[in-house]
């Protein structure tokens, strides 16, 4: 049982209050193979209650994951919005969000989400910034 006092701790003590704790996973797809990192990742992130932070989530994403982006807990970090074509919407609705280094078509559809105005300096400054790596945080 993953639970146990030798494994993994869900959740920690605050003067007798549970309170979320921290889980550090190194889930690498190539030493424990893919399946088994897609799984072991995603049981976690299930059965953490704090904030959850995915660098790579393009990789872990499920439709599972719409509840942690209702819930404001999910930080994830994605190369490009076609990794996750289920949540495509859900991440764009996300109020903060930073585009670095992104593809030309991303980087557009953040300049739209943002309200920067097509066919504007503003928008092409926008836009060749958000692809070469200088982002504009929203």
């Amino acid at each position: 049982m993953l639970t146990g006092p030798e494994n993994f701790h869900f959740s920690g003590r605050n003067e007798g209050k549970r309170t979320p704790s921290v889980i550090l996973a190194k889930i690498d797809p190539a030493e424990l193979g893919t399946f088994d990192a897609f799984l072991l990742g995603n049981l976690l992130m299930s059965q953490f209650q704090g904030a959850i932070v995915v660098p790579q989530f393009g990789f872990f994403a499920t439709l599972a994951h719409k509840e942690l982006l209702a819930q404001e807990r999910l930080i994830a970090g994605i190369n490009f919005f076609d990794e996750v074509p289920q949540l495509k919407n859900e991440l764009l609705l996300i109020e903060k969000k930073i585009g670095f280094l992104t593809t030309p078509d991303d980087a557009r559809l953040l300049a739209e989400f943002e309200g920067v105005v097509p066919g504007t300096v503003e928008h092409t400054d926008w836009v060749h910034r958000t692809i070469k790596g200088r982002p504009h945080p929203s």
